[in-house]
């Protein structure tokens, strides 16, 4: 996670646009929220920095799941540990590695999975393979970081930096955390932590896939892409409200064929600001309109994780809930067209398409039906071109209504008829059965 930088006129990952090979594994899910919970970078509610102690402290679980089904994510993305490598959970490798109080005393991992049982929310947990420049010196020794790393470097010094017991370190930080939670995770998430995707000189990916393919056959790795995924399986297109994110109107927002995306709607990826002035800027109009369209091109899974992080003593950000809320009306009144779908192949939607681009709209399918996301709504009737067998639809109907809509073809175009109820300004969704 990159926030120390121009953030609405540069994108680090811009480089990072042209397609990554397709990994072994795709994501099931396709809509989540990316939260991160950092000691010493996350605030409280008064927005004081928050210790590991006192974030274990008042850090309430139910609580959050609750949130959680409120804004009717699929997926939760949770750190298991970020900067200075302090997991949330209690750790024998750290207390081995780096003496006492280098990880939580209380399990707010297990707690998290414990309290998401029966909520059908999938959990995937961040983890940073090379986050060693955040440690304290004496730590840097002891990991093999090294010596003489220099200070505010994402990098360690070539020249003390011990690549075998870095490797040894954070190998058996990844076993420990497969112990206790692999069959529970829907996946690893990976962070980058070089815009330059050099990384194969810190990291030792080989071993770190091969250990988690053996502890963990069914778990799926990710990365946020800066050119170079490692050999693991989805890659991340991640934002700061930089590149097109830098604008927020959503008409430009493109989509990615073989990358998910990860969108901060907070201050930062965590909370930072506990200021009531505070205010996310996108709308949840077209936040949602994007998941839809991200959805529709999405063929690696992960569609769109958007990005906040609670403050640890209850509550969000100023404007953080109510978007998110406002998101999920949306998406509840249609949901079936979005979760658990997949690109149409009836009616594809090119990569790096934008709203502003897909003309009348877009289409998802599952095993059943084909749905069509009409963006521009024309009030009585609706013409789209044929779809790519050309084929005609038995039966349409609107999702959010179950009204039938006539469907005849002409001039080589489908034109759909009522029902007489007003267009969804947002989304008017058709369900058709071919």
């Amino acid at each position: 996670m990159y926030e120390s930088r121009d953030l609405k006129n540069t994108a680090p990952n811009a480089g990072a646009g042209d397609s990554p090979e397709a990994g072994q594994r795709s994501l099931p899910s396709s809509y989540g929220l990316f939260v991160h919970l950092v000691p010493s970078l996350t605030v409280d509610s008064l927005g004081g920095a928050t210790s590991l102690a006192t974030l274990c402290a008042e850090f309430d679980v139910q609580v959050f799941v609750a949130d959680l089904v409120e804004f009717g994510v699929e997926y939760v993305r949770f750190t298991a540990w970020h900067q200075g490598m302090f997991p949330l959970y209690p750790s024998s490798v750290m207390s081995e590695w780096r003496g006492r109080g280098t990880s939580a005393e209380r399990d707010i991992i297990g707690e998290l999975i414990e309290h998401l049982r029966g909520t059908g929310i999938a959990l995937q947990l961040y983890t940073h393979p090379r986050d060693g420049h955040d440690m304290s010196r004496e730590d840097q020794e002891r990991t093999g970081w090294g010596s003489s790393a220099p200070s505010g470097s994402a990098d360690p010094d070539r020249a003390t930096f011990d690549f075998s017991r870095w490797n040894d370190f954070v190998a058996a930080s990844y076993e420990e955390l497969l112990d206790r939670y692999g069959p529970h995770l829907q996946s690893i998430y990976f962070d980058e932590g070089s815009e330059q995707a050099d990384s194969e000189w810190v990291v030792d990916y080989g071993r770190l896939r091969s250990l988690i393919r053996a502890k963990a056959p069914g778990v799926v790795l990710q990365q946020n892409f800066y050119g170079n995924l490692y050999g693991l399986d989805v890659a991340d297109h991640e934002y700061y409200r930089w590149g097109e994110f830098a604008s927020l109107v959503g008409r430009s927002w493109p989509g990615y064929r073989s990358q998910s995306v990860s969108v901060v709607v907070g201050s930062l990826w965590w909370a930072a600001d506990a200021a009531s002035a505070f205010a996310p800027g996108y709308s949840a109009a077209d936040l949602f309109r994007y998941l839809v369209l991200q959805v529709s091109v999405n063929q690696t899974g992960g569609g769109l994780a958007l990005a906040a992080g609670p403050f640890p003593d209850g509550g969000w950000e100023h404007g953080v809930r109510s978007l998110l809320v406002a998101v999920n009306n949306f998406l509840r009144r249609v949901r079936r067209s979005v979760v658990g779908t997949r690109p149409s192949e009836l009616w594809r939607t090119p990569d790096k398409s934008t709203v502003a681009s897909v003309g009348w709209g877009v289409a998802t399918e599952d095993d059943e039906f084909t749905y069509l996301h009409i963006f521009e709504p024309v009030d009585g009737e609706l013409s789209v071109p044929l779809p790519r067998n050309g084929t005609v639809p038995t039966s349409a109907k609107r999702v959010d209504t179950g009204e039938t809509v006539l469907v005849e073809v002409v001039d080589d175009s489908l034109l759909f008829r009522g029902p007489s109820g007003q267009p969804d300004a947002v989304d008017t969704v058709l369900q058709l059965l071919f």
